[in-house]
């Protein structure tokens, strides 16, 4: 009987061993998600800002170049 009872204890505890081993990866890919997430947001922000940047500095030579043009007409 007490074998029994050590064997119960012994599958007890192996299932949950497993269940805290399935819980913990469990958070460990939700939290590599959210990480992967907020990088990939991070990397769009950035990307877009440079787009950003970049069409207001092709704006602004335009507008500069235009503005040149204009005095150099007049002038």
């Amino acid at each position: 009987m007490a074998y029994q009872v050590g064997l119960l204890e012994a599958v007890h505890w192996a299932d949950l061993l497993v269940e805290l081993e399935v819980v913990h990866w469990a958070d460990l890919l939700v939290e590599l998600e959210a990480v992967h997430w907020a990088d990939l947001r991070e990397g769009l922000v950035v990307e877009l800002e440079a787009v950003h940047w970049a069409e207001l500095r092709e704006g602004l030579v335009v507008e500069l170049e235009v503005a040149r043009w204009a005095e150099l007409r007049e002038g």
